[in-house]
């Protein structure tokens, strides 16, 4: 009984949390939902592109392409909204429209200011309602081929959003993220999204300077947050590690704010290296291991992290 008792909590937690998320964005109002059609429809349909295999598409495209939503790779949820495309003529001759003018490089830049408009609701939004001595816990690292680029702010705070992926405690993966190294950091969270495309981050205010914050260029609705709630905002709310991850790799996204380097993550095996890769991470081994960082290949990581 007991237990069920804190199950039973743990559960109202979470939905008390997503329920206050999901008023706050009603509360906000035309503020919240005023993005441009263009904007919108660019989102909505770029996400299905890669689940249509970027092409054109008419009514054969799921038998033709052998399209399942039970892969693992989309969630259920994003997969099925795309497939409803492929059931109306109207939304098929719209898709192909935009992805026409996609190919042709025709749609405007994005506009930084929405983005960081959106950002700063979103994460205002969650600072309120998030559990942060959960977010404490979680364990976020920025992938990157440059490491030395970071060491300069060794043992000094980063004054700057960094995108990163988040796993549990004693459940360390790396990425899908393009980087070789690392970078586990110590931080505040300032949003936590299960899915990095659920928000498409993109470099915000005071880029390639101290400062700079993350933006996002998709901002979802108060019905899709219902429907599929994306962001993290306690542990019952992290869900099965299957929502973070395609093909074992995490793909979630985590803005970390104010951080400190704790350690740096190796991913190449040293039987796969280069003489030139050799000479490299000798030289970021003894710069960090100088600075008292510990480094780590993802054996190391899986263990100690």
């Amino acid at each position: 009984m007991k237990l069920l008792l804190e199950n039973w909590r743990e559960y109202l937690n979470e939905s008390t949390r997503q329920i206050k998320f999901v008023a706050h964005v009603r509360d906000k109002g035309t503020e919240w939902s005023d993005i441009d059609a263009t904007t919108r429809e660019n989102e909505d349909f770029e996400r299905c592109a890669d689940i249509f295999g970027w092409a054109d598409i008419d009514k054969d495209t799921v038998t033709d392409l052998g399209l399942d939503c039970e892969d693992d790779y989309y969630s259920e949820q994003e997969c099925a909204k795309c497939l409803s495309i492929l059931n109306s003529p109207e939304k098929v001759k719209a898709y192909n429209a935009w992805y026409k003018k996609f190919i042709d490089d025709e749609f405007a830049p994005v506009d930084s200011g929405k983005m960081m408009l959106r950002a700063d609701m979103l994460k205002a939004i969650f600072k309120q309602v998030a559990d942060y001595d959960f977010l404490k816990t979680v364990i976020t690292t920025h992938w990157t081929n440059d490491p030395m680029n970071f060491l300069k702010y060794a043992n000094k705070t980063i004054q700057s959003e960094i995108p990163a992926t988040a796993t549990l405690p004693g459940q360390y993966r790396q990425s899908g993220w393009p980087g070789g190294f690392g970078i586990v950091l110590e931080g505040t969270i300032t949003l936590l999204a299960k899915n990095m495309d659920q928000i498409k981050s993109n470099l915000g205010r005071n880029a390639d300077q101290q400062n700079t914050k993350r933006g996002v260029i998709y901002l979802p609705s108060a019905e899709e947050l219902e429907e599929n709630f994306p962001f993290v905002l306690d542990k019952e709310g992290w869900g099965e590690d299957r929502e973070h991850q395609r093909d074992g790799w995490m793909w979630n996204e985590a803005f970390v704010d104010n951080s400190t380097i704790k350690a740096i993550v190796m991913l190449r095996d040293a039987q796969m290296q280069t003489e030139k890769e050799r000479t490299y991470i000798g030289d970021v081994k003894r710069k960090a291991e100088g600075m008292n960082i510990p480094v780590y290949d993802i054996g190391e990581a899986k263990v100690k992290l």
